[in-house]
């Protein structure tokens, strides 16, 4: 059989923390990320379906235009799944939410289904 040291359920062999209960792989995307209101804007995401650690932690980044180049990070380590954008009404903003564990990260794809990429938060 397979050995799984830690017990987390995965496979020695394909864990990323073998010794480490609470970790075991990159996560994937978070799903469904929703914009309410108008300062604050109320940001709140669906947790993803491969989280990749027991308690994976989230950024949250917004942008004015939609390559995230400039992107600024409104949370940084969150570990729920809202957040909070307190900038002025009447402008566009695009959102992102970046989900992290100590084996990688997951800032999901475009529409043509490349990868996206933004700055990190400190």
């Amino acid at each position: 059989g397979c050995s799984d040291a830690d017990f987390d359920g995965e496979p020695d062999a394909t864990d990323c923390a073998p010794l480490d209960a609470t970790v075991w792989g990159a996560p994937g995307p978070v799903a469904d990320l929703d914009a309410a209101g108008d300062a604050p804007t109320a940001l709140t995401w669906l947790a993803p379906a491969a989280p990749g650690a027991s308690v994976p932690l989230y950024d949250l980044l917004r942008s004015d235009l939609p390559q995230f180049a400039g992107a600024v990070c409104l949370e940084s380590d969150g570990i729920d799944l809202t957040g909070e954008d307190l900038a002025t009404p009447g402008m566009i903003y695009f959102y992102l939410v970046r989900v992290e564990t100590p084996c990688g990260s997951n800032i999901g794809s475009g529409s043509a289904g490349t990868p996206r990429s933004a700055p990190s938060c400190p």
